[in-house]
């Protein structure tokens, strides 16, 4: 009989080594979406995350719902949603989960990296080691599965450190910090004093289900016991079901969020659990009745750690200057997000937000260590001053900064460079032509047209769409119970004039004002060209204005109604790409504190519920040439940038070239519209829709013969690659054959 006793004999743990091209550490969007990005360019990569799920904090065991420059639809980021491999993902569960499911989401990012053959996967593996060179390079970094009881060592050429925490850095030796900066520092007007405290706490979710009969509760021993503990307890509200936004029970901004996380873990259930017993138990919340906790946080979402130095440290005017850099590489777009240090247990307001006036530029030389040359920064570790990771901390912010390094790395192997190098003009220009190749948007920074074979070719279409605005039903009507505007693109010369249907229900006055945006490519409402008092009869009428103003190049405009209760404008359900109207509640001021900085905030309507207001121009507007393919980025800034169609069904566009063109492993890439002003919520949310109304749903592709040469159905992402494979033509046609429901529009068309 063996004996696994044997002293003389000692069982010992197992051992294996995995040696790839790039390992990243952390599962979470960065380190997806940089693993991702650098399987598809043809590298090894280990992908080593500490948890059972990929997701980070919009797992399953977290919950926190994945925002980024869109900032909740709540700011004038029109169009800013993150793009390339994010974008896919987001538009992925919006299609399969619409409802918002976290395991199903779970499920859907573990597909992801499971389809791509170039990433192998390590699940409940935590890195606590690294080996360097000596100097200034990682060699490898070891850890544990306690799982599969093995011990790993992942040797690499290149890392990416997205975990969270930043321990590969810090065992490495990357020089960061933890502590926040003072205003000297940066002259950075944000940095709070010590009652407010500087570093953020982490929050734990929760949800509820309606049981459909009355559910007992018995609070554990450890719950809090006397919830007025709470400066802020009177706030609490019964949660609808399966809502899980108590964000603001935060906790441990005071503390180490890293090594006191257990204690801050345990304060927050202690939290939950005695606030549920005064929902259910104080007599004052009959409505929960039939409620019962359906869910808690396996452990609270983090927000504050460690920071990493690259060669760059984006700030405060950074963000809210929207100051642009020669390597912009990514963007972000949510506030300055500040909570105070001691969380659910102070009594100022829970968060502070201080808005850009548009998305922001992040360059590259934030995304990687100055010191350990062949390390990458991901998710919230990059180099950022503590007020401005107040908004880079945001998931889908890291997600796009982590597919910039996941193609920096790819460039990194391909052409034996360190991340410093890819600093060289040749090697930035390439970086940034491939990141848009593949979706990725970067904010003052266009596609090149050199190689793409599109830009020698005669583009036509004589099904493009004569936009004169919409037509006007006499049934369609809404209140102007708050300020409404029309933003769209006007080419360089006279505002078109237009014409507006109102109900009033005595006579009236309406103000309407025609505005430029405060720079090109933002859309916040800055300069009044003209103002309109319009007397109104009672009743139904149409109101004509005719704009004396000009603009000197092509921009986006905004048309206002001025809000007044007793008057109703008509409206239509109908929706274009590139134009919007949004709304405007009570004139609100963001950053109201500072003149400076402070602006109009107009937010967007969600999908499905949009509207437009029922605006008809009394001449054509050329907005939708088909020659804007080549035009711009691939979404509308400063002008729409997209060719739109006349119909749903049957749309041509034409490609026609003066000499046969002969491929050999062609690529044709086409860019559609997923409506990149809309929030794609990963979880906790409702979409009610499985694609955006805007994208193309079937079309085919054929030659000058006529012959099919890509047939694609029920299509729902932006970005569509096509193998050609070896071909020869002189021409092509695409024809859309269905859409989502829009009509149909193309923002770009490559040809390698």
């Amino acid at each position: 009989m063996n004996n696994n006793n044997n002293n003389n004999n000692q069982n010992k743990i197992k051992e294996v080594t995995i040696t790839s091209d790039y390992t990243v550490v952390g599962g979470g969007m960065a380190g997806i979406c940089t693993a991702i990005t650098a399987a598809r360019e043809g590298l090894k990569v280990a992908l080593v995350q500490d948890r059972p799920v990929l997701g980070g904090n919009a797992s399953s065991e977290i919950r926190v719902w994945a925002l980024g420059a869109t900032a909740g639809m709540g700011n004038n980021n029109r169009w800013g949603r993150e793009g390339g491999v994010i974008d896919e993902i987001l538009t992925e569960n919006v299609h399969r989960n619409a409802e918002g499911n976290a395991y199903l989401f779970d499920a859907l990012l573990l597909d992801k990296v499971l389809d791509e053959e170039n990433i192998q996967l390590f699940l409940n593996t935590s890195i606590n080691s690294s080996e360097t060179d000596g100097k200034n390079k990682i060699t490898s970094v070891s850890g544990y599965n306690s799982n599969n009881e093995t011990f790993y060592t992942f040797k690499s050429k290149f890392f990416s450190d997205s975990s969270g925490d930043g321990l590969v850095g810090y065992t490495s030796g990357a020089e960061h910090t933890i502590t926040p900066e003072t205003k000297e520092d940066f002259n950075e007007s944000l940095i709070r004093d010590k009652a407010y405290g500087h570093c953020l706490g982490n929050s734990i979710m929760f949800s509820i289900k309606d049981m459909g009969q009355e559910v007992k509760y018995t609070a554990p021993n450890f719950a809090l016991k006397d919830i007025t503990k709470l400066p802020k307890y009177k706030e609490m509200k019964l949660l609808e079901e399966g809502d899980c936004h108590f964000w603001w029970f935060e906790y441990g901004g005071r503390l180490d969020t890293i090594r006191d996380a257990e204690e801050i873990k345990y304060e927050l259930k202690k939290v939950v659990y005695g606030a549920w017993d005064h929902i259910k138990n104080s007599g004052k919340f009959p409505e929960a009745k039939n409620k019962t906790l359906d869910w808690i946080g396996a452990l609270p979402g983090k927000r504050d750690a460690r920071r990493f130095y690259g060669d760059y440290m984006l700030t405060q005017d950074d963000v809210l200057l929207v100051k642009h850099h020669k390597d912009n590489i990514a963007h972000g777009g949510w506030s300055i997000d500040l909570h105070p240090s001691d969380g659910i247990y102070s009594k100022l307001p829970s968060s502070s937000h201080w808005h850009p006036k548009s998305v922001y530029a992040i360059p590259y030389r934030c995304l990687y260590s100055r010191n350990i040359s062949n390390l990458f920064l991901g998710g919230r570790l990059i180099s950022v001053s503590h007020i401005a990771f107040g908004t880079t901390r945001l998931m889908l912010t890291g997600a796009v900064n982590g597919q910039a390094t996941g193609m920096a790395t790819a460039m990194c192997v391909e052409y034996n460079l360190e991340p410093k190098d890819i600093l060289e003009d040749k090697y930035l220009h390439e970086l940034q032509q491939r990141l848009i190749a593949k979706g990725h948007y970067i904010p003052n920074v266009l596609p090149a047209l050199e190689n793409n074979l599109v830009s020698q070719a005669k583009i036509s279409s004589n099904d493009t769409l004569p936009f004169k605005g919409f037509t006007q039903k006499s049934e369609d009507y809404t209140r102007l119970d708050k300020a409404y505007a029309f933003l769209f693109p006007v080419n360089k010369g006279k505002i078109p004039s237009f014409k507006l249907n109102f109900k009033a229900f005595n006579k009236d006055n309406v103000n309407i004002q025609i505005r430029t945006t405060e720079s090109l490519d933002n859309f916040t409402p800055h300069t009044t060209l003209e103002s309109f008092d319009v007397a109104l009869e009672t009743g139904v009428q149409d109101i004509i204005i005719k704009p004396t103003a000009s603009v000197n190049e092509n921009c986006y405009i905004y048309i206002t109604l001025g809000e007044n209760p007793d008057i109703l404008f008509n409206s239509t359900s109908e929706l274009l790409t590139a134009v919007t109207t949004v709304y405007n509640p009570v004139m609100e001021l963001f950053n109201k504190e500072d003149k400076a900085q402070s602006y109009e905030r107009w937010q967007a309507m969600r999908h499905p519920n949009e509207f437009n207001i029922a605006i008809e121009f009394l001449e054509e507007q050329n907005i939708f040439q088909p020659e804007n393919i080549l035009k711009g980025q691939y979404r509308p800034v400063i002008s729409s940038n997209a060719w739109v169609g006349k119909n749903k069904h049957d749309s041509q566009l034409k490609i026609q070239w003066d000499k046969e063109i002969n491929l050999k492993n062609g690529i044709l890439t086409m860019f559609f519209d997923t409506n990149s002003s809309q929030n794609m919520e990963t979880t906790g949310k409702n979409h009610k829709y499985h694609a955006l109304s805007y994208c193309i749903k079937d079309y085919t592709i054929t030659n000058e013969k006529n012959e099919v040469i890509v047939s694609v159905k029920d299509n729902h992402q932006a970005v569509n690659h096509h193998n050609l494979g070896t071909i020869n033509f002189s021409e092509l046609t695409i024809t859309v054959n269905d859409t989502w429901g829009n009509k149909p529009a193309i923002f770009g068309i490559c040809l390698k």
